[in-house]
């Protein structure tokens, strides 16, 4: 499995700025198989997903491609570039895809948020996640790839949806960010992508639900 020492560079500046703003529950360890094509999937509520991603792959010390909407990267290109983001868009889709899929078999790990946006509060308080877009599937198909679901709660409490800034509040109170890996799974490329997009949002907002329970035990104990 290769590695990007820039990204791994990038990720622990990015994970000490993080940590101001939040107390961090990391996994141990990933869920990730070696010696296999890797897709992670996360669930995308906050634009503080990407910090805190970036703090939890610090910690467990890998690295990633990660497909990166065209819209951010005209902000930051130089640095996704540098740090191996794959641009995505509408307009660029198989070109994305197939950027992703040679990623794969090269050894890298591709991260990707198949939501493709800022998921609305009442619609994950309702599901967990939103709606799949069917690029996880051609992507996992044609790579012949694992998919690893990585779940994030918490991050919406330092930067809401529809906010242009964090809540500087965190500094002096930090919420809870709790992430956590699932169990790995594939997608049947005899099925049609919808159908796998699907299934591959049920297995994420099932991650998402024993993250949520978790809290909750938590928060039973401290009582």
């Amino acid at each position: 499995m290769r590695h990007n020492k820039t990204f791994l560079r990038f990720a622990k500046l990015a994970a000490g700025i993080a940590r101001n703003f939040a107390r961090f529950d990391l996994p141990k360890n990933a869920a990730i198989p070696a010696n296999k094509r890797v897709i992670v999937v996360s669930n995308h509520r906050s634009f503080f997903d990407v910090m805190a991603a970036f703090t939890c792959f610090s910690k467990l010390g890998y690295s990633c491609r990660t497909m990166v909407f065209t819209g951010y990267m005209r902000h930051w290109s130089p640095l996704a570039k540098a740090l191996g983001g794959i641009p995505t868009c509408k307009e660029r889709r198989q070109e994305a895809e197939d950027d992703a899929v040679e990623a794969l078999e090269q050894g890298e790990i591709v991260a990707m948020m198949p939501e493709g946006r800022l998921v609305d509060e009442v619609e994950w308080r309702k599901d967990g996640v939103g709606q799949f877009r069917l690029g996880i599937s051609r992507i996992a198909t044609r790579g012949n790839a694992t998919v690893v679901p990585m779940v994030m709660t918490g991050t919406e409490s330092v930067w809401p949806k529809g906010s242009w800034l964090p809540r500087f509040s965190c500094l002096l109170e930090p919420p809870l960010i709790r992430i956590r890996f699932g169990e790995p799974f594939e997608l049947d490329e005899e099925q049609d992508h919808t159908s796998n997009a699907a299934f591959a949002a049920h297995r994420v907002a099932q991650e998402i639900r024993r993250a949520e329970e978790e809290e909750s035990v938590d928060l039973l104990r401290r009582v």
